[in-house]
């Protein structure tokens, strides 16, 4: 049985260690001329790397939040049918944020469509 909860938390480990740690609420700490390392350190590393043809650099960082809700409007029942497909409703939202850098400078922040 010990064998199987170590098993299992070292997998849950793998699981949640592979996930990005960007939150789209730390955009608003940058600054215009940040240097590209200090993107990095506010932001985490990109999804994505690229430079255009004009010599710009793109970060592309992405977040993902899942949502879980009753149909009901009692929580308790949540928790008590989290299995029942009927009562439970999963969607999940992806936002992609483009961080443009001139010269390793930080100069415009865009929410892709």
């Amino acid at each position: 049985m010990k064998t199987i909860i170590y098993i299992l938390l070292v997998m849950t480990g793998l699981l949640f260690g592979c996930a990005t740690a960007f939150h789209p609420g730390a955009l608003s700490d940058l600054k215009p001329g940040m240097s590209r390392e200090a993107v990095v350190a506010l932001l985490g590393q990109p999804d994505s790397d690229k430079k255009t043809v004009d010599g710009k650099e793109v970060l592309t960082y992405s977040y993902s939040e899942s949502f879980m809700y009753d149909s009901g409007s009692d929580t308790s029942r949540l928790i008590r049918s989290s299995f029942d497909e009927k009562r439970l409703e999963k969607s999940l939202q992806t936002e992609t944020y483009l961080v443009t850098l001139v010269d390793g400078k930080m100069v415009e922040v865009t929410k892709k469509k």
